[in-house]
């Protein structure tokens, strides 16, 4: 089971040209096979001078306390820019998701490891008997 607490990740913009990149970044989870909800966004806006870099890349924090004991988690960030650059890149680096897993052993294994404890019991009290 899997109890989630952070998503970080970088991203970093590029121009080519003049003008400011204005990017958004959204984070949708599915929990065990479910439908994607959003978990959020986040807008950042690159410098608007020539050939300039966001860089540091600028680091995005998403809350996950609220995906607890699941069984599977898929997450998805998409990238949005609603500007009139022509010659940009923008990209995402530096993934990390925190949390907390427990294993949790199959039913089998357990009803297996209670037979054995089970044969365990039989066998030394006919040593003590015997």
């Amino acid at each position: 089971w899997m109890d989630l607490s952070d998503l970080t990740f970088d991203t970093t913009n590029r121009a080519n040209t003049g003008g400011g990149i204005n990017t958004t970044y959204e984070v949708f989870a599915a929990v065990d096979g479910g439908l994607f909800n959003s978990l959020g966004f986040t807008s950042i806006t690159a410098p608007s001078t020539l050939n300039t870099f966001l860089d540091p890349a600028f680091t995005h924090i998403v809350d996950l306390t609220s995906i607890m004991g699941a069984k599977s988690v898929e997450l998805r960030i998409a990238l949005g820019d609603n500007s009139g650059v022509a010659s940009k890149s923008s990209w995402v680096q530096g993934i990390q998701v925190y949390g907390d897993v427990t294993v949790m052993p199959e039913p089998s294994t357990l009803v297996l490891s209670a037979f054995g404890l089970v044969g365990l019991l039989r066998s030394s009290r006919r040593r003590q008997t015997g």
